[in-house]
């Protein structure tokens, strides 16, 4: 009697391990269920702020092409006529006084750094009507691929404000 007496006890005492290993395996795996979700919205929050931060991206990038097209025109030779501003190509016409002005449009664009290629599509005599011939021309351009910032840019603090 007293050796069955020590192994009910025995076996009660690993049926309470068990349930409490069992208990410990449940609030474990409600922990490790909440610690998956969070990390399925922290993934849902890296996707959309890189969204965002594409679409800033984008926005500045029509802006600062927009700045560098009107830079890098050479001054009164030439004028654009149209830009066209596309996620990969940028298109321009316009006229120019002479073909080197369009090669030295096109230099200025290539060394620019914001195409991977200039390309003339078309060059042709453009008579006014004061006997003067402007060449009109047609180019286009392939962008480079935008750069997403590594970090946010500092905005710089306006002396005397405190």
């Amino acid at each position: 009697f007293g050796y069955h007496l020590l192994l009910a006890n025995q076996v009660a005492a690993k049926a309470q391990e068990v349930a409490d290993a069992k208990s410990e395996l449940a609030k474990l795996e409600k922990k490790l269920n909440e610690i998956k979700e969070i990390k399925k919205m922290l993934e849902s929050i890296r996707r959309k702020t890189a969204v965002i931060e594409d679409l800033e991206l984008s926005r500045q990038a029509s802006v600062r092409m927009l700045d560098a097209m009107s830079q890098l025109v050479v001054e009164d030779q030439m004028y654009l006529t149209g830009l066209k501003i596309s996620e990969k190509v940028v298109e321009a016409a316009g006229l120019a006084a002479d073909n080197q002005t369009i090669a030295n449009f096109m230099t200025r664009l290539e060394h620019s750094g914001l195409f991977n290629k200039v390309v003339l599509k078309s060059a042709s005599a453009n008579p006014l009507k004061d006997g003067r011939v402007l060449q009109k021309f047609s180019i286009s351009g392939n962008r480079k691929p935008l750069e997403r910032a590594e970090k946010p840019e500092q905005v710089p603090e306006k002396a005397g404000k405190k």
